[in-house]
Parts: C-alpha cells; sequence; structure tokens
C-alpha cells in the first residue's frame, strides 16, 4: 500500500467519522427543538386553560347577579301582587 492510498483511506475514514458526528449533532439539535416546541407548547395550553378559568369565573359571576336581579324582580312582583290581592280582600281605608 502506497503512502498515498494510506492518506486517501484516512482521509475517507475521518469524513466518515466527521459525517457521523453531524448526524448525532443533528440528532441532538432535533432533540432539544423537540423538548422546546414540547415545553412552550405546555405553557401555552396552561395559559390557555387559566384563561378558560378566568372567563368561566366571569361567567358565573354575571350569572349569579343575573339571578339576583331575577329574584329580586321576581320578589317585587310577587310583593306587588300579593299586595293586590290584599286590597282586594280587604281595602285600605283612604
Amino acid at each position: 500500500m502506497s503512502a498515498a492510498t494510506r492518506k486517501r483511506t484516512a482521509a475517507r475514514k475521518r469524513a466518515r467519522v466527521a459525517a457521523g458526528r453531524v448526524k448525532v449533532a443533528a440528532r441532538r439539535a432535533l432533540k432539544s427543538a423537540g423538548r422546546a416546541a414540547k415545553s412552550v407548547a405546555k405553557v401555552a395550553a396552561q395559559r390557555a386553560a387559566n384563561a378558560g378559568r378566568r372567563v368561566a369565573a366571569q361567567g358565573a359571576r354575571s350569572a349569579a347577579k343575573g339571578v339576583r336581579e331575577a329574584a329580586q324582580e321576581a320578589g317585587t312582583a310577587t310583593a306587588s301582587a300579593l299586595n293586590s290581592v290584599a286590597d282586594r280582600i280587604e281595602p285600605t281605608a283612604g
């Protein structure tokens, strides 16, 4: 085997090893990017869930307020109806 052949063989071997290193580095970069994307997705999901909870809480509060107002109006209407029934039974002097 001549010196030139050995030199070529060594260069090819280094190239194969370097290509393997590049593949490993590329895999590492892809895994890292995957982990980053996963954590970003988790944070986004958590924020969306919190926003949903806030909206639901606001809706529940406004629904409770609406129920309270409706009950108050119903109570007023009931009181008015009872007063008119009482007036029919026993008219107020005046």
